[in-house]
């Protein structure tokens, strides 16, 4: 696989919340012509690692692209067990508080707020499902009428159908109770919350995402599935996949209506993916 970085850094970066821990930065690619005060529409992207390591450069490649279709992409920070101590509810807890920042700051950056997207990879993936169905934690600084529910979910091997960590500090007790609150699998609902996912074959976390999406169409939730033959995880992240996927996610905003056009991206040769209908 070849690596895929943003070409180019964000247009701003700043932090979006203050831990104990760290200060917490967000980074913004804009598209071109921006102006505050508009109604574009948003994606947020959150990056895997595990909950134990990662950085949001993992996604500049896709906020560099939604950003020239038209989006303001935001790549979060959120904290991480092996850089800060933190045990899986800090990561969540950090992602509900920079989907409420995002929605905040609407006027300010030129969104609507009723047009953001929650995306992301892997662990990243999770925490964006759990902004649609879970119910916290949250952070006490967080203004809770501030809904971190997203309009649509663009998904990269999200760990969805997973329970509890193979390591923590917290009793079984505490966990289960936190798990109650953001386990995505242990939260589906119906909800007017539209998304696509994108898995590799060879995915260990497949056989969860599986029961997942089951589960959510279940509860008639439109999941769109879409599957790459061969792939591992994380399989998203290089060439020549990262086109396929991100051009798939483009298609599918612009049959939500949020985007409007052919996609940009060009695919490569041998990156087919194959969509599961239910």
């Amino acid at each position: 696989f070849k690596k895929l970085p943003g070409k180019l850094p964000p247009d701003k970066v700043l932090v979006y919340k203050t831990t104990p821990q760290a200060e917490l930065k967000m980074n913004i690619y804009l598209p071109e012509g921006w102006k505050a005060g508009g109604s574009l529409p948003a994606i947020a992207f959150w990056f895997g690692g595990g909950y134990v390591n990662g950085s949001p450069t993992q996604f500049f490649a896709k906020a560099e692209y939604f950003a020239g279709r038209g989006m303001v992409a935001f790549c979060p920070e959120y904290r991480v067990k092996e850089l800060h101590g933190v045990e899986k509810d800090k990561c969540f807890e950090d992602a509900r508080s920079g989907m409420r920042w995002i929605r905040k700051h609407a006027a300010e950056y030129g969104i609507d707020p009723d047009r953001i997207v929650a995306g992301g990879g892997s662990a990243g993936g999770d925490l964006a499902v759990s902004l649609t169905y879970g119910t916290g934690p949250d952070a006490e600084t967080d203004d809770v009428s501030v809904s971190t529910v997203p309009a649509a979910m663009v998904l990269f091997n999200p760990a969805a159908g997973s329970s509890l960590p193979k390591q923590t500090t917290y009793r079984p007790e505490e966990m289960q109770r936190l798990l109650a609150m953001f386990s995505p699998i242990a939260n589906v609902k119906k909800m007017n919350v539209p998304g696509i996912f994108f898995y590799g074959t060879e995915d260990h976390f497949l056989p969860g995402a599986v029961k997942f999406i089951n589960k959510s169409r279940g509860c008639g939730n439109r999941c769109d599935f879409w599957l790459a033959e061969g792939m591992p995880h994380a399989f998203f992240n290089a060439s020549p996949w990262h086109q396929a996927t991100t051009r798939k996610a483009d298609e599918f905003l612009v049959e939500l209506g949020f985007l409007k056009g052919e996609p940009t991206m060009v695919v490569p040769a041998g990156a087919e993916l194959k969509k599961e209908v239910p």
